[in-house]
């Protein structure tokens, strides 16, 4: 693999809001703007952090938290990408799978013994356990007739395992046992509004009512009709993952961030959440000022 050496010119400049259009507007799309752009930023500075080359060879747990911050990377440029061409379907999906890597991030960076690794990886391969199970129990019933898919299938999973450090995963515990903790409990560590961010996107993930009736449905004069066109976007969706994710990662910096510019990278994030909590705080007086 090729490594490029990247310098602080490689990187966006600091992005910097209209401080006073913020502050005087009772429209929400400035807000928009300011948050798409700090998103934006911030997805740079995470896929910088996420591709740094290791000074030495990752073990299991360094490298479950290099492959969270790579995901977490890929989900904020999901993001800037959809928004950038006016989408904003499912973003709120995106956006709690945003809040529980990060949440997932604060739990594993806080370990002091392994133990949560060892969760992390056996609550993982759960599934994989299951799908083993079953796969066994229907060689057994064809009476050790073994189909090609599940050869590979059965080598998918072990090489998974394997990778992982664990040599059976049929004898692994329960979830219960196991006791990896919900994303509500790893969500509810990056702050006390943070698992209500959460739950925002969860009729959106799920497909319930709120969702059809907000973004997939018009109802007007007693008769719903099909609504074709996505919802527009509100500055919550780019401003509160800039907070989270940008917090986050500058308070676990020791353990997350491995490079010589680890100073830059940490003054860069703390700049980020900075701008982000005044614009939300500017944002909130606007809805405050204009509310009937």
């Amino acid at each position: 693999m090729t490594y490029t050496e990247l310098t602080h010119d490689d990187l966006l400049e600091p992005y910097q809001p209209d401080w006073p259009v913020l502050e005087t507007s009772d429209a929400e799309e400035p807000f928009n703007e300011a948050g798409f752009y700090l998103l934006r930023e911030l997805a740079q500075v995470v896929t910088l952090i996420a591709s740094l080359h290791p000074s030495v060879p990752l073990d299991r747990n360094r490298a479950i938290l290099h492959g969270q911050l790579m995901r977490l990377a890929k989900l904020l440029r999901l993001t800037v990408r959809e928004l950038s061409q006016g989408e904003t379907f499912q973003l709120l999906s995106v956006q709690r799978a945003i809040l529980e890597a990060v949440g997932t991030l604060k739990y594993l960076a806080d370990d002091e013994d392994g133990s949560r690794f060892d969760q992390y990886v056996m609550n993982g391969l759960i599934a994989e356990r299951e799908l083993l199970l079953t796969i066994q129990k229907n060689v057994r019933m064809r009476e050790g007739a073994r189909l090609h898919i599940e050869s590979r299938m059965e080598r998918s999973i072990q090489a998974t395992a394997e990778a992982a450090g664990i040599a059976d995963v049929t004898s692994l515990a329960g979830r219960k046992k196991i006791g990896w903790p919900t994303a509500e409990t790893r969500v509810r560590l990056l702050g006390p509004d943070a698992y209500a961010a959460y739950r925002t996107g969860s009729a959106e993930t799920h497909g319930d009512w709120n969702d059809l009736y907000r973004n997939h449905l018009t109802w007007q004069d007693g008769q719903f009709e099909p609504n074709p066109y996505d919802r527009k976007a509100r500055p919550q969706l780019t401003l509160t993952p800039a907070v989270l994710v940008a917090d986050c990662l500058a308070k676990q910096a020791e353990v997350l961030i491995e490079s010589e510019s680890a100073t830059y990278l940490i003054d860069r994030l703390k700049g980020i959440c900075r701008r982000a909590w005044r614009i939300t705080e500017l944002h909130e007086l606007m809805l405050a000022r204009i509310a009937p």
